[in-house]
């Protein structure tokens, strides 16, 4: 679980931009990161639905 939860950080740094204007479509590029990770986190008790999650800021960003 270390491991994941490092690999999802340096994900993270790595894909947020710089300059704010991006931040959502750096926040979608950064889910489908930690999803193609496989990440348990977002599996289980208290979990949000990752798929959906990504749905919904992409049609946020269509609008």
């Amino acid at each position: 679980m270390k491991k994941i939860v490092r690999d999802g950080f340096e994900v993270a740094m790595e894909t947020l931009p710089h300059d704010p204007s991006n931040c959502r479509e750096a926040f979608v590029k950064t889910l489908k990161q930690l999803k193609s990770y496989g990440w348990e986190i977002f599996k289980g008790k208290g979990a949000f639905d990752l798929d959906k999650a990504i749905k919904d800021i992409e049609n946020l960003l269509k609008k």
